[in-house]
């Protein structure tokens, strides 16, 4: 739509009008050389000219208006972790997959645009449960993000609530409603998953090193847990230590730097029958073995501070 305004009133057009006319009519009433056919002309595009001169002293402006109508966009977070495909066989993965398509449909004929996306902010017509992290708060973050200054309606999160990374999604301050649908097995399931492996990088040959190993202990109780370190699969060190109440076990290890060059350490918590996820039970630590240290001679004239 396009509309024509000006900074002042428009019935000053008028008084354009009468100045273009008048500027012409005094100029071109008297005799010329030129023939009278020529002095109209003349005339009339003087007229025409000083009309337009006064008429853009008014300050006119050309608005011209374009309506975009957005739709409301709706987005399906699903938890594409493996705690997930642990939990819900094929036949519920699809089941599950089918009823999303249904939701999907329904509410593109009710005018939304409707995007599904996996934790990693990836669009996909299917989910495939293969990702080994679950950061369920910073991929709500994100997609927060990517509609900023667009009409989001909602977040639909389909997932069983486990997360092993990233903050809790509790705590997200969100202007956007995230409606959650609980799939799988949503309870706290007992566990025990190496945290951290704390180390340095290098160290040097003929000494030992520190390496700390982190445990986190859930649902387990009054437990012996078994850390064990090794290295070309040859057991260098192990430790036993209590569970007691505490959820965060720490490992102190002590270990010979016997050959040079990068060197790598692999650590084991040993199995326990309540657990049923394995794959986070082991971890590597790889240390940069250089040669022991060596004897420098510094020779001053005289002692000195800074020697």
């Amino acid at each position: 739509m396009q509309r024509l305004l000006f900074e002042s009133s428009p019935l000053f057009i008028v008084i354009c009008l009468a100045v273009g006319f008048g500027y012409g009519y005094v100029l071109y009433k008297a005799k010329h050389p030129w023939s009278k056919r020529t002095n109209q002309i003349l005339f009339v595009l003087r007229t025409v000219l000083v009309t337009l001169l006064a008429i853009l002293l008014l300050g006119p402006i050309l608005k011209l208006t374009h309506n975009l109508f957005e739709k409301p966009a709706f987005v399906m977070l699903v938890d594409n972790s493996l705690s997930v495909k642990e939990t819900v066989d094929s036949t519920q993965r699809q089941a599950i997959q089918q009823q999303l398509n249904a939701v999907k449909t329904k509410l593109e004929q009710g005018g939304f645009e409707v995007t599904q996306r996996d934790l990693t902010n990836e669009e996909h017509a299917s989910i495939r449960y293969d990702h080994r992290s679950s950061d369920l708060a910073g991929a709500i973050k994100e997609t927060m993000g990517d509609y900023e200054g667009k009409n989001l309606a909602g977040i639909t999160l389909i997932s069983d609530g486990i997360y092993n990374s990233g903050s809790s999604p509790l705590y997200n301050l969100l202007r956007t409603p995230v409606y959650t649908i609980g799939v799988g097995d949503t309870a706290d399931r007992v566990d025990l998953a190496l945290k951290n492996l704390a180390y340095n990088k290098i160290a040097y040959q003929g000494n030992k090193f520190p390496l700390r190993v982190e445990a986190a202990v859930k649902g387990l109780q009054n437990q012996e847990i078994t850390a064990s370190v090794f290295q070309a699969g040859k057991l260098l060190n192990k430790q036993t230590l209590n569970s007691g109440a505490k959820s965060l076990l720490n490992f102190d290890f002590q270990l010979e730097a016997n050959e040079k060059g990068l060197q790598r350490y692999d650590v084991a918590l040993d199995i326990l029958p309540q657990e049923l996820n394995h794959r986070n039970n082991r971890a590597s630590a790889y240390i940069e073995v250089v040669e022991g240290k060596k004897k420098i001679l510094v020779i001053a004239p005289s002692p000195h501070p800074d020697i």
